[in-house]
């Protein structure tokens, strides 16, 4: 009897041990297939949050563009200061009244980073100036300007002079771009981003004349941000500051409020693609900069 018990118990144990290895597996059979989705609904939710964002920011500007003249915000003060916070202020500090919260500078696709957001205190400045605190953070917001043509900075003798364009200016404002999805060209932190982005053509050709789609004659202008690259290389698709952060896509929103993601190819539509802005815009209605 006491065999023939043991025997049943053993058996009974074997049974079970195998109907958890029969669970486990569909578990994990479970989870395999439900990964995906998981993950697909996640990069849903962030596209839409991104979007949201993107859509305050329209508005936060828009509302800029009212008070001041139908003009866009100033890219920066002081373009090219350096940590001069008591003169400067950047156009992410400019939407500050008009409810940009420092939340929204960044990307919820981005990966998490402790640098984010923290303020930059200067001793010489009020405690309550919120504008001067986080004037070094500003430069990493996710949201890039398309300042080349809505705020550009032109060289004026020895100084870097801003010269916001006017909402008048803007012949398509739903298919023109304001801001796009951007990352730090230097990807130091790589999660930091960009809070200006490049244009990848600035030159286009009518009735055999060159022309200056910038509106500045050909004469220099500001570029913190590097240009763009003719396809991806391997430090990454680091395209005039613009970066794919959903799958690929970057966020971006038109004059007129539009958000959706586009592709980086998408963002070269209408565009010879080449280093150093030597290729060409075509006049074909797709580039997405231009204020034409």
């Amino acid at each position: 009897m006491y065999h023939l018990f043991g025997a049943e118990v053993r058996r009974r144990w074997a049974f079970s041990l195998i109907e958890l290895l029969v669970v486990v597996a569909l578990v994990a059979m479970l989870s395999a297939l439900l990964l995906p989705v998981f993950a697909s609904v996640k990069a849903s939710s962030q596209r839409a949050a991104c979007a949201s964002r993107f859509h305050q920011a329209q508005l936060a500007a828009m509302m800029y563009v009212g008070d001041w003249d139908d003009t866009f915000p100033l890219v920066s003060y002081v373009p090219g200061a350096s940590g001069g916070t008591e003169a400067d202020r950047t156009w992410v500090q400019c939407l500050f009244p008009y409810g940009f919260a420092v939340p929204q500078w960044r990307c919820p696709s981005a990966p998490p980073s402790s640098g984010d957001a923290s303020p930059s205190f200067d001793p010489d400045l009020s405690l309550g100036d919120v504008s001067a605190r986080y004037y070094a953070e500003s430069f990493r917001a996710h949201i890039g300007l398309n300042y080349l043509y809505l705020s550009p900075v032109v060289a004026l003798g020895e100084a870097w002079v801003p010269q916001p364009r006017s909402l008048s200016m803007v012949a398509s404002p739903s298919s023109m771009l304001l801001f796009v999805d951007s990352a730090s060209p230097d990807q130091r932190p790589p999660t930091s981003g960009s809070w200006v982005v490049v244009p990848p053509c600035r030159y286009a050709v009518r009735r055999t004349q060159v022309l200056d789609t910038f509106l500045l004659g050909g004469r220099p202008v500001f570029t913190p941000v590097a240009g763009w690259l003719p396809k991806e290389t391997s430090s990454g698709p680091w395209y005039g500051g613009a970066s794919p952060w959903h799958a690929g896509r970057a966020m971006t929103v038109a004059v007129d409020g539009s958000a959706r993601a586009r592709t980086m190819a998408e963002l070269a539509s209408g565009c010879d693609v080449r280093p150093n802005w030597s290729g060409f815009v075509r006049r074909d209605g797709l580039y997405p900069w231009d204020l034409e």
